[in-house]
């Protein structure tokens, strides 16, 4: 065999192996491919993952291999869940992963609420990929914000208000209904439980000044994007507000009604009026009852909005954040005056215990 051609045998060896491996590989399905996970919480605190996974090559075009790629992508996607959730920032010094290395109660009810994720959104593509996008919703009676709370074991203070002096009557006895704290100007990053301190590094708003309950079903504050959408929330406030005083008075208005007809009914019956009237009043007093149905459904409607909106009322007090400070640079320090008409306001006070509380973030 001449010299050139034994030189040249090994490589015309491996490149015939690398291209039969590259063919074996064509044919091989990838089963799961994470795909980018979003977080949502800063405005409504719940946590999205997706994830995307390919049928089988040998169920491709059967039923089968559809529901087998969705089982793929949904455990992908609660990987990514987890993973995510674990970068979640708590407070000043913790993160989710930190609570569930030192807690075990706290490991199992991440784990359990993370399997039990919900499923948002499937997506099939012409190639026989399935995309999942999976949700988890933090706060709620056993949400993950709930489970956090008893893992820090916070306690209610009974000292709160006594390192400040007295707030001037005519400040002390304005009616304030929430608190906006603009964050936009100090890079102040998002938490569970976010912490509100003077220059002198008192507490004025956090965990230990609040509902629990509240806390954990709202969340401590709500973040928002931007003056704009605070804005647009206090109009859609006002405006459900409206809605809701609308549909008192359409009850009541309702109800009256019904009692006026009920009463002119039983006078008609006793009368011995004839079939065909008691007939129409029978009718009547369906389309009544009908009524006073389609309003009370309405009303439930708008008390779940208002459940679901951030409450800051109408007369919200309005402060900016100087500085971050912690750990996780999430707990923001005020202004002096500020903090002093938070913790001598009685009427903020009160709205502060049911976490009626926003952070303008960029």
């Amino acid at each position: 065999m001449p010299v050139n051609i034994r030189r040249m045998l090994p490589v015309f060896l491996f490149g015939c192996i690398s291209l039969l491996s590259a063919s074996e590989g064509a044919h091989t399905p990838e089963k799961r491919s994470a795909a980018a996970d979003t977080v949502s919480f800063y405005t409504n605190y719940i946590v999205t993952a997706e994830a995307s996974a390919q049928s089988p090559e040998e169920v491709r075009h059967h039923p089968s291999g559809g529901i087998q790629a969705q089982r793929n992508a949904e455990a992908a996607a609660k990987d990514n869940l987890m993973r995510v959730c674990g970068k979640l920032i708590v407070d000043g010094e913790h993160t989710v992963a930190d609570l569930y290395a030192q807690n075990d109660a706290f490991g199992h009810a991440v784990s359990g609420a993370v399997s039990s994720a919900r499923l948002m959104s499937v997506g099939h593509a012409a190639n026989a990929t399935v995309t999942v996008r999976m949700g988890l919703p933090l706060t709620g009676a056993n949400g993950i914000m709930h489970e956090a709370i008893l893992s820090l074991a916070v306690t209610r203070s009974i000292e709160y208000g006594k390192l400040f002096p007295a707030l001037p009557p005519e400040l002390a006895g304005t009616n304030f209904t929430g608190l906006i704290i603009d964050a936009r100007d100090i890079d102040a990053a998002c938490a569970f439980f976010p912490s509100l301190f003077d220059t002198r590094g008192v507490l004025v708003y956090g965990i230990p000044y609040v509902d629990q309950r509240a806390a954990a079903h709202n969340g401590l504050v709500r973040y928002v994007r931007g003056v704009g959408e605070v804005d647009r929330m206090l109009t859609r406030m006002k405006n459900l507000a409206a809605l809701n005083a609308i549909a008192a008075k359409a009850t009541r208005l309702i109800e009256i009604t019904a009692e006026a007809e009920h009463m002119k009914f039983i006078e008609d019956v006793s009368h011995f009026m004839i079939s065909k009237t008691v007939l129409e009043k029978t009718k009547e007093m369906n389309r009544i009852k009908f009524a006073e149905e389609f309003i009370k459904r309405a009303k439930l409607e708008h008390e779940k909005k208002l459940d679901t909106t951030w409450r800051l009322g109408r007369n919200p007090y309005r402060i900016v954040g100087w500085r971050t400070r912690g750990l996780n640079r999430c707990d923001i320090i005020i202004d002096d005056y500020d903090a002093r008409i938070i913790v001598g306001n009685a009427k903020l006070q009160s709205a502060l215990r049911e976490c009626r509380a926003v952070i303008i973030v960029p």
